[in-house]
């Protein structure tokens, strides 16, 4: 007699001939060793997406391979007679994965194929562990910033990020997240809460200073001098006690009115945009004893168009016999 022979790929992997009694039909035939995925295939293919994520990609074969089930079944009535070990290693030449293109194929047993898993999951880990997490990249790059407000609004200002989001992240990531600027601004109003401050559409849920704020801390809402929008603040500002010391804290929540010039030192936390505050924590804060009327700060277009002005008159006068 002959081997079976497999009627599709996704068949048999292996046939061999063998006399025995079906216990369930009785039938005394030949039978056929299959590889067949289990629960605990399935299992283990969602657990690798789930703790892997994009890296499971490469992950799944190797794993659906490794965990199938060797399962004998009758050719009458497809009948399961035997089932081996999960993880019985019969021969250092089973089959386990089978990787196509035109007449070239790529074999490895199932041996291999564990040896394998283990190497990439240890590299895995031993990549993932030297890669510092989102929140720590800039870390070490916390440093002062020459860099003027103007210079952050052309960049990363509110008209920026309704152009074009993606680019005014990118110039915050590459210049602000997570280093100091020390600047001055008009204090336009101050809370102890966000659900107290200035709505300007900002979603509390999703700032990113209410993570990391304590009790007893203040939020500063400051115009910059030119401002980026008419009727709002440009930043919000975090003083916590634990950073100015509850003295300072206190002082500015007794005495700070609107109008009130401060002069900060703070770490950007968060990008604004169009609905949203740019997010600071103060490292330092100190009133200067000028104050400023909220409603008569300019507008930076109307600065910028004045000081064109001024320079083509500067020019004229230059070129004027």
């Amino acid at each position: 007699m002959t081997d079976i022979v497999p009627a599709t790929a996704s068949a048999p992997v292996k046939s061999v001939h063998e006399e025995g009694k079906c216990p369930h039909c009785g039938a005394i035939d030949q039978c056929i060793l299959t590889k067949e995925a289990s629960l605990f295939t399935i299992f283990s293919i969602f657990v690798t997406f789930i703790f892997f994520g994009m890296f499971s990609v490469i992950l799944i074969p190797i794993v659906m391979e490794v965990t199938k089930t060797t399962v004998k079944r009758c050719l009458a009535c497809s009948g399961v007679i035997e089932q081996k070990e999960l993880f019985s290693l019969p021969s250092l030449s089973d089959q386990v994965l089978q990787f196509r293109c035109g007449s070239c194929a790529l074999v490895i047993s199932r041996k291999y194929a564990i040896v394998a898993l283990v190497i990439i999951v240890i590299m895995y880990f031993t990549l993932r562990s030297k890669t510092p997490p989102a929140s720590h990249a800039h870390s070490k790059d916390i440093d002062l910033v020459d860099l003027r407000w103007e210079t952050f609004v052309t960049e990363c200002g509110r008209k920026v990020f309704i152009d074009n989001g993606v680019r005014a992240r990118n110039h915050f990531l590459d210049k602000f997240s997570n280093r100091i600027v020390e600047w001055k601004g008009v204090l336009q109003e101050i809370a102890t809460h966000l659900a107290t401050g200035p709505s300007y559409g900002h979603e509390h849920g999703r700032s990113a200073l209410a993570n990391v704020a304590e009790e007893g801390s203040l939020y500063l809402f400051v115009k910059m001098v030119p401002t980026d929008s008419h009727d709002f603040p440009d930043l919000m500002i975090l003083a916590s006690p634990s950073m100015l010391g509850h003295e300072v804290i206190d002082i500015l929540k007794r005495d700070s009115q609107q109008g009130d010039v401060l002069s900060f030192k703070a770490v950007f936390v968060q990008l604004g945009g169009e609905f949203r505050f740019h997010e600071l924590k103060a490292l330092s804060v100190q009133r200067t004893g000028e104050r400023v009327a909220v409603n008569n700060i300019p507008m930076i277009e109307d600065s910028n168009a004045q000081k064109s002005n001024l320079r083509g008159g500067e020019r004229q006068n230059q070129l004027a016999p």
